[in-house]
């Protein structure tokens, strides 16, 4: 069995890395947290197309420009926009274009990574790049196929998102500070045998 770590560098560009398990486990041999919790949760993932993105036409004009608005910081995330306001911002009325539902789905969650971003990346005046790459990770993360009954995509990928905590309730993966777009995935493909872990630190790093 095969860990693979997709890794994002720069700006839209990215590789895999893929490393046998077992050279995963002789990283992790020695015990460096002791008596560390681990939290794992199912993340939805069930949605084969971008269709769930077409309600982002009320943060944008018809050619696809997004919305600007008054600037304003929340959790050092700098909001001047709409499309931010609408991800961000549960007092909006933006954000109730989408439902909790449709939040909890892993592209959702993916797009609105994508969007955050870092702490000093550049913003898009547009959707289409958000969306377009979006669509290129998602189509590399998850495993799909054909029902040949129905006729139907599905999803053959498992979704978790993963924190480590000591036995002092602090956070110590996918790092030390809690914040928004500090997040850990596992996607698990149970035909190939193969797992890939997609993680991101918010801050002035790189984007993993």
């Amino acid at each position: 069995m095969y860990l693979t770590f997709l890794i994002l560098k720069r700006k839209y560009t990215y590789y895999h890395i893929k490393l046998p398990l077992s050279m995963i486990f002789a990283i992790f041999d020695k015990q460096l947290i002791s008596n560390s919790i681990v939290h794992v949760k199912d993340v939805r993932c069930t949605l084969t197309d971008m269709n769930i993105f077409h309600k982002l036409s009320s943060v944008t004009n018809k050619c696809g420009r997004i919305k600007k608005r008054v600037d304003e910081v929340f959790e050092r995330i700098l909001i001047s926009d709409k499309l931010r306001e609408c991800l961000l911002i549960e007092d909006s009325d933006c954000y109730l274009t989408f439902t909790e539902k449709e939040r909890e789905e892993f592209l959702f969650r993916l797009f609105k990574h994508i969007c955050i971003g870092g702490e000093i990346c550049q913003q898009e005046d547009d959707i289409k790049p958000y969306i377009d790459i979006t669509r290129k990770i998602y189509h590399d993360l998850i495993c799909a196929h054909k029902n040949p009954d129905s006729g139907l995509v599905e999803i053959l990928s498992h979704v978790y998102e993963v924190q480590v905590f000591d036995d002092q309730n602090n956070m110590v993966f996918p790092s030390n500070e809690e914040h928004i777009n500090t997040f850990a995935y596992a996607i698990v493909d149970p035909f190939k045998r193969n797992m890939i872990i997609f993680y991101h630190i918010f801050g002035c790093g790189e984007f993993f």
